[in-house]
């Protein structure tokens, strides 16, 4: 028996320091806050899209206004989220290893055995989802039948823990992108102070 070929990620693996800004751009913490333009500057760099010159002009381009910055975690979370979808539950648990590498090998083993039930894709189940909850949502307007409504409501019980679960991990698969994000950071925020300080004569220079 052949083992399984791990699946590529590298298509959605290049636009998730997009997930990380939009993380970081929708929290009420200032810390976080300051941590967006490093995000995108680790996007568009050598661990994203390695865009070189050009990625310089695009975060520039992005950081001049909130709007830019918006628009700009909005195409390529749009992107992580659309090459993503290509591929199911079950082929994304090996994207998830480092954040279950904590747990015993039973416990990894009953996540990996459960998201091994899905083989569908993840945008194919997320449509499912949205549509029943839309279905859901409408219930007592009599816009569906008594049909629709039992049949988004089964759709939603099958799919509801794995969104769930999938969500936990993904809050963490994220938080590992942190500390690399914080260096782009500081890195930005240390060359700015040094190009504002006036020039003075080295310490070796003036005790000569």
């Amino acid at each position: 028996m052949t083992e399984k070929k791990q699946p590529d990620y590298s298509s959605f693996q290049r636009y998730q320091n997009a997930m990380v800004a939009a993380r970081f751009a929708s929290s009420k913490n200032e810390d976080d806050l300051r941590h967006v333009s490093g995000a995108l500057e680790a996007l568009v760099g050598k661990g994203g899209m390695n865009l070189g010159e050009d990625g310089d002009g695009l975060l520039a381009g992005a950081l001049k206004s909130k709007e830019g910055i918006q628009t700009a975690i909005g195409i390529y979370s749009g992107k992580f989220r659309k090459a993503r979808g290509e591929l199911s539950p079950a082929d994304l648990i090996g994207w998830y290893s480092d954040v279950l590498s904590g747990l015993s090998e039973e416990e990894s083993g009953r996540i990996v055995a459960y998201f091994g039930q899905y083989e569908e894709s993840l945008g194919a189940i997320e449509s499912k989802m949205g549509k029943a909850s839309h279905i859901k949502n409408g219930e007592g307007t009599g816009a569906n039948t008594e049909e629709e409504l039992a049949v988004a409501e089964k759709t939603l019980q099958k799919y509801g823990t794995l969104m769930q679960v999938m969500s936990v991990l993904d809050t963490y698969q994220f938080e590992n992108l942190r500390p690399n994000v914080v260096s782009m950071s500081r890195k930005e925020d240390l060359k700015g102070i040094a190009s504002k300080l006036p020039e003075v004569a080295s310490y070796k220079a003036r005790a000569a």
